[in-house]
This record gives structure tokens, sequence and C-alpha cells, in this order.
């Protein structure tokens, strides 16, 4: 053995759990934004999606977790680009649906760094 031993934090039960809860929801917010942005825009689902993301935004905007604040702010800005992207005004709508796609990507993106701290996590515990 090495005089030097690494020191592996074990994450409580309740934040591993809250990873693995946000980083599902997180992903299915993702793709559910990505098939918002392929759907045409005279279909009601975007405005419902889009609504339901705002909505999902402010409620973890009034979180008292700081990451919940900052996650709950691009959440109800995805949430107007996706109520924007509905709207029948041509430039706007191209616009919002270029920042959707990229907006959508980093939630995936923050929702699989979730899903690996929580699979690093469950590993340290066991």
């Amino acid at each position: 053995m090495s005089d030097i031993e690494e020191k592996k934090e074990v994450l409580s039960t309740a934040k591993l759990s809250r990873l693995g809860v946000t980083a599902i929801i997180y992903f299915v917010i993702g793709i559910f934004l990505l098939l918002v942005t392929i759907i045409p825009s005279e279909n009601v689902f975007g405005f419902v999606v889009g609504g339901l993301v705002l909505l999902f935004g402010l409620c973890s905007f009034v979180s008292k977790e700081p990451t919940d604040r900052k996650v709950g702010i691009i959440l109800v800005l995805v949430g107007a680009l996706t109520l924007a992207s509905k709207m029948n005004i041509p430039a706007i709508s191209r616009i919002s649906k270029i920042l959707l796609i990229i907006g959508a990507s980093f939630i995936i993106i923050i929702s699989i760094y979730n899903s690996v701290k929580f699979f690093i996590g469950l590993k340290r515990r066991s």
C-alpha cells in the first residue's frame, strides 16, 4: 500500500438521490425541448411544453438552494424561448429555435454530468 491514501468523498443519501432525480428530470426536459423544436409551430404541444418548462423553472427559482436558482433561471429562459419559437413571427421564431437547440443541448449535458456524479457516488458507497 502507498503512504498516500486517497480521500474519497461519500455523498449523503439525500444528496445522492437528489442528483439522480435531477439527472432524470433534466434529461427528459432536454429531450422534450429538442422534440418541440422539430414539431411544427401550429401544434399546441409546443406551447404546453414551453409553459411547463417555464413553470418548473419558476419553481426551481424560488428554492433556497443556490444551484437550484441558477438552473431555475436557465429553465425560465428556455421555457420563454420555447414559447417564442412557436410564435408566427419568422425572425423571432428562427433565432429562438437556434437558441433553444443550444439550451436543450446544455440541459442534456448537465443531466449527463449529474448522472455521472450519481453513479460515482453510488460506487463509492459500496
